[in-house]
């Protein structure tokens, strides 16, 4: 199970997240749906731990995604699958980067 807790995200003086909190059910299918820029991709990105949140927790089975070391966090993300809108994990990088 994946639980979010108080989640948010700022970048500078931007909240993009503010305050989200859910629980996502292993072997259940979840949708995240939204408005074009209400922060949809953040949130996902926060999940993977390629955005560090500015507070709150993401906890896998219990354990918090931020405090797991970087072996912990390879293995978590060997577990799971994730297709980004056109492709674009990091956006601003390139394939070679």
């Amino acid at each position: 199970m994946i639980e979010v807790k108080d989640l948010k995200k700022r970048f500078d003086e931007v909240e993009v997240l503010k305050g989200i909190s859910s629980n996502f059910e292993t072997g259940k299918v979840n949708l995240v749906i939204g408005q074009s820029g209400s922060g949809k991709t953040v949130f996902l990105k926060s999940l993977l731990n390629v955005y560090q949140p500015t507070s709150g927790e993401i906890l896998f089975d219990g354990k918090d995604i931020n405090k797991m070391s970087r072996d912990e966090k390879q293995q978590l993300r060997a577990e799971i699958g994730t297709v980004f809108q056109g492709s674009a994990l990091f956006d601003s990088m390139t394939v070679e980067e």
